[in-house]
């Protein structure tokens, strides 16, 4: 497991140290928190987002109006985008101790590590999952994300094509099946807003960044 802070690699155990202002004692918490990141698989987007943990935890550190009398520090694992090594990151977040999880950004983790996040009372907060099931508390009470859920998506999509005045798109998918999901939830909510879709294509999402793939280079 990798442990990183901002600028160098360190292992940090939560602790609760003191810190004195004059003549007064006062108490900072320390936080854990555990990252889960992809950064190798075929959706890597951890390379060119790992940097916004590393942002925010030195903003609320050293912003005293920004959870006073608390100190962050954060660990993070490599989620892969696999549901079985984002489980084994999860259990070692857990292991370690952590006060809660942030991540992952793939459905096919959020949805059981949320799941285990619930059964160990961890709060666990996801900036990409988007699956319509993360919605029900009754299942995932620990749970919360910054981004809406699939079943949301197509009212979003047809304001922006009626502000716009658009009525004949094009939808381009992933064949994982997470996508699937989200491209059929979408054609339903235009169909029934009588929004043409004139062209559909899936596509395997592979390995390589898009920017590294041959058909975008040959574009160029």
């Amino acid at each position: 497991m990798r442990i990183i802070n901002l600028s160098m690699l360190l292992v940090f155990i939560p602790t609760t140290k003191c810190q004195k202002k004059g003549e007064n004692e006062e108490k900072v918490q320390e936080v854990l928190l555990g990252v889960l990141l992809p950064m190798t698989g075929y959706w890597p987007i951890g390379k060119t987002s790992a940097s916004a943990i590393s942002i925010a935890v030195d903003r609320i550190n050293n912003d005293s109006t920004l959870l006073p009398n608390h100190f962050l520090r954060y660990i993070w694992n490599n989620s892969q985008c696999l549901a079985a090594e984002g489980l084994n990151q999860a259990v070692e977040f857990k292991l370690a101790n952590v006060d809660a999880i942030i991540g992952d950004g793939c459905d096919i983790i959020c949805d059981p590590a949320a799941m285990l996040a619930a059964s160990w009372n961890l709060p666990m907060i996801s900036w990409g999952c988007e699956s319509s099931l993360l919605s029900e508390k009754s299942l995932f009470p620990t749970f919360v994300r910054t981004v809406g859920s699939f079943s949301k998506m197509g009212d979003l999509f047809f304001s922006v094509f009626e502000y716009f005045g658009w009525n004949q798109i094009g939808i381009l998918a992933s064949t994982e099946s997470i996508w699937q999901l989200a491209m059929t939830n979408l054609r339903k909510t235009f169909l029934e807003k009588n929004i043409q879709i004139r062209y559909l294509q899936t596509l395997n999402p592979g390995s390589a960044l898009v920017t590294e793939r041959a058909e975008y280079l040959s574009l160029l």
